[in-house]
């Protein structure tokens, strides 16, 4: 009886090892509760959506397969490190996120220091691209942004800019790149009002900018706002005055990008369709792979997703291949960038640069609009 009871135990542990050996554990910085829960609870169900797609094209016990491991940061950076720390305790050396560049600024010292494999999907601040460090992000730093933002203000005939910015790395950095790239291409203004995090009432600042346009030629006038689920109700207390709406284009940040609450708040919507809100995010593709993800994570999460979301499927993917690769333990940070560049996802080619950063990849632009079906964040066309 004792030796059937070791035996037993002795294939019980033969089995865990099998198991954890033909396992990669893989942690995610997503923001469930916080400003960017709507960007981050959709990014957990892309995952999960590409999860079962991948267990079911590696359902042989030889290939490897992912288990990953949410985490809510609140888009706290604060909160980013103590969940890195956890995970590195686990033995996770590879995380999927954060979805800010405030975050990743946080836990960057760390994840240098302790060889721990960063792949961000919504981090764009440039001066988080360094070369040789172990964060891949997957999207365009905000100097491709900044000049689309800048472009397309000018091209609109605008010639005064009032910048209204959270108060953070990633927003500070885009509205000091736009302000730049404004500028140089023949703006003649820039207003700069800032914010602070968990701030609720802008009523002040927006009654300052509507005093400023006063007098000035409407249609020559912009407002450019960089932030997050805050920008909902920027843009419903910015209803309140007439001047703010009035021919006057605002521009959003990535950041504000097909916000499901902008729909949703009766005033943010009103706003947003009298000042033609219109909002730049890397371009999504063409193809029918594409479309049909799309469709089905909107189905699971009953809104439209932006593209990000579906960056970070792409991500699981690559990690997917990268992971059954025979040596990936020894080199996953070379196995990873070398793949990336040969990898074609959902969002398109996902080969990234010297600096661990996308590559390429253009723009469009996104508004509010009414259909049949109600109102709907829809394309307004492909910036390049």
């Amino acid at each position: 009886m004792k030796k059937h009871l070791l035996f037993l135990v002795g294939i019980c542990l033969l089995l865990l090892s099998c198991s954890s050996k033909n396992l990669l554990q893989v942690g995610v910085l997503i923001d469930e509760t916080g400003v960017c829960k709507s960007t981050g609870l959709a990014t957990k169900a892309a995952l999960e959506l590409k999860q079962e797609q991948l267990q079911q094209l590696f359902n042989n016990n030889s290939y490897k397969q992912i288990e990953l491991q949410f985490a809510d940061t609140k888009s706290d950076p604060n909160l980013a490190l103590k969940h890195v720390k956890e995970f590195y305790k686990k033995g996770i050396d590879i995380i999927i996120g954060p979805g800010t560049s405030q975050e990743l600024a946080a836990i960057a010292n760390f994840v240098n220091t302790n060889d721990i494999l960063i792949l961000s999907y919504a981090s764009t601040a440039h001066s988080l691209a360094i070369s040789r460090d172990n964060i891949f992000r997957y999207v365009t730093t905000d100097i491709s942004q900044s000049k689309v933002v800048a472009k397309f203000l000018r091209k609109n005939g605008r010639e005064y800019l009032w910048q209204l910015y959270r108060n953070d790395l990633g927003n500070i950095s885009v509205a000091n790149l736009v302000n730049g790239q404004f500028r140089r291409s023949g703006g003649k203004k820039v207003r700069r009002f800032i914010y602070q995090p968990g701030q609720s009432d802008f009523y002040e600042i927006l009654a300052q900018i509507s005093s400023e346009i006063e007098g000035k030629e409407k249609e020559k006038c912009a407002v450019y706002v960089a932030g997050f689920s805050e920008v909902i109700k920027i843009l419903a207390q910015a209803s309140e005055f007439t001047n703010l709406y009035d021919n006057v284009l605002w521009v959003g940040s990535d950041g504000t990008a097909k916000l499901k609450g902008v729909i949703e708040n009766h005033a943010s919507l009103r706003f947003a369709m009298y000042s033609k809100f219109t909002v730049p995010l890397n371009k999504q593709q063409d193809s029918f792979e594409y479309k049909k993800f799309a469709m089905k994570l909107e189905n699971k999460i009953g809104f439209s997703p932006n593209i990000y979301t579906i960056t970070a499927s792409d991500i699981l993917q690559i990690l997917a291949y990268c992971g059954n690769i025979s040596d990936f333990s020894k080199n996953k940070k070379k196995a990873i960038y070398e793949y990336s560049a040969k990898n074609y996802g959902l969002t398109g080619n996902t080969k990234l640069n010297k600096n661990g950063d996308r590559k390429e990849w253009g723009y469009e632009l996104w508004r509010v609009q009414g259909t049949i079906a109600g109102h709907k964040w829809k394309s307004i066309g492909i910036v390049n």
